[in-house]
């Protein structure tokens, strides 16, 4: 793996003991001063009204606020200066941890995309798949790839079993009909999730000052469809249980959503960590959910979790200090408080699954379109022929007429190429 166990070091410096509450107290009172200073005399209403015209404004206010970005809101809290404490402490370990983000998703999908490639080349992994008499069911190729993938271990192996009520003998009839090349697939799932383990156990042991319970693989030798036999050495694999299937499956996503709903008004936001979390050790009459969406969801929760955790423990600690609470808002107003707060909360949140389909398609933007710095908003199509005008303000006229001038040469030659090539 390309990811180095160094870069993901903690971004912001606020470790606990003597020491490094004495940073820590440095930190918060370097924020405190600057954005009093900067905010030369500002102060902001902070109570709330009780007239309609005040509520009105309120809103309004708040409107506004949650169409700025943090970035932009922390310029402006420096003073309008680039590189400012506000920035430095948040925005810029921000950009950090999502570009470690980015890499280590790139990285994870081409190691996916080069399993998963012979896999797809043999048949295609949905449909209606083939009736199994002795269970009475039907399983196309994805639902017993996912089957396959629980077996990597004691753990899975048995919730996969309980959960249907089924025995080794009911379940390896599917298994019977993979090929070498599915087995590789699936192992080599396993074997990616493996690489992640240093990763985890080094920034754990920062956070909490232990490992985590590891899931141990389970050693086993198959025979394949196509009549070659495997030795497979197991491996971890997250557990994803059907909602649909059973009401407890129901509940407990539904418990998790609203633990996350609690986190957020109450603690301080943090990443979802099921991956390091000890599991009961037997569970029954839960199905799992047969789909490979377990790979994908669960390599993006380890992925978010190692990237952001540590941000997000020093972003909160620094964001629910009092001082820095009472500085924004006494000069910007509550507002501005507000989106610093849902800023850390949407990152803790990351690609976890929301009810309402407006919000997953909220947030699919929010996510998606942020990694390439673009702010997502109502307002953003009508500033556009302003950005000009503020890109002349930072950076001079003369800078950003050359750019100009180039990016028309650049589309100029564009075109003759393609004149060219229709010729």
């Amino acid at each position: 793996m390309s990811t180095r166990t160094s870069d993901l070091a903690p971004v912001v410096v606020s470790p606990d003991g003597p020491s490094g509450q004495a940073v820590g107290e440095a930190i918060r009172q370097e924020l405190v001063d600057s954005i009093r200073a900067n905010a030369h005399g500002r102060t902001a209403n902070t109570r709330s009204s009780n007239t309609l015209s005040g509520q009105a404004l309120e809103k309004v206010r708040e409107f506004g606020a949650m169409h700025i970005k943090a970035a932009t809101w922390a310029r402006i809290l420096d003073g309008g200066v680039d590189g400012g404490p506000m920035w430095e402490r948040f925005v810029r370990t921000a950009n950090d941890a999502g570009n470690r983000e980015v890499e280590m998703r790139a990285t994870a999908s081409r190691t996916l995309t080069d399993l998963v490639a012979p896999v797809i080349a043999q048949a295609k992994l949905r449909g209606k798949g083939r009736f199994f008499a002795h269970v009475n069911a039907s399983f196309n190729r994805e639902a017993i790839l996912a089957m396959a993938l629980n077996t990597g271990n004691e753990s899975n192996l048995q919730r996969l079993l309980d959960g249907e009520g089924w025995t080794i003998d009911k379940l390896q009839p599917m298994l019977d009909t993979l090929t070498a090349a599915d087995w590789a697939f699936v192992q080599g799932v396993w074997d990616h999730f493996e690489t992640y383990r240093p990763l985890i156990a080094e920034k754990e042991r920062r956070v909490s000052g232990k490992e985590p319970t590891w899931i141990e693989a389970a050693p086993r030798e198959v025979t394949t469809a196509d009549g070659q036999t495997v030795q497979l050495r197991g491996g971890y694999y997250p557990v994803k249980y059907d909602p649909r299937a059973s009401a407890r499956a129901a509940e407990h996503a539904d418990a998790e959503e609203a633990r996350a709903m609690m986190h957020k008004a109450y603690t301080a936001s943090t990443t979802r960590r099921s991956f390091t979390k000890d599991r009961a050790k037997r569970v029954t009459g839960r199905p799992l959910l047969y789909a490979l969406d377990g790979v994908y969801n669960g390599l993006n929760e380890v992925i978010h979790d190692l990237s952001w955790h540590e941000w997000l423990i020093d972003t909160t600690r620094l964001l629910r200090s009092t001082a820095i609470t009472d500085a924004i808002r006494e000069t910007y107003g509550p507002e501005v408080h507000k989106q610093f707060k849902e800023w850390a909360d949407d990152i803790a949140v990351g690609e976890r699954k929301m009810t309402a389909s407006a919000e997953r398609w909220g947030s699919w933007m929010r996510q998606n379109v942020s990694i390439a710095g673009i702010g997502f908003n109502s307002m953003s199509a009508a500033i556009q022929p302003l950005g000009l005008s503020n890109s002349m303000a930072r950076i001079g006229v003369k800078w950003v007429g050359k750019g100009l001038m180039r990016s028309v040469a650049d589309l100029g030659g564009r075109s003759e190429e393609r004149r060219v090539g229709k010729e």
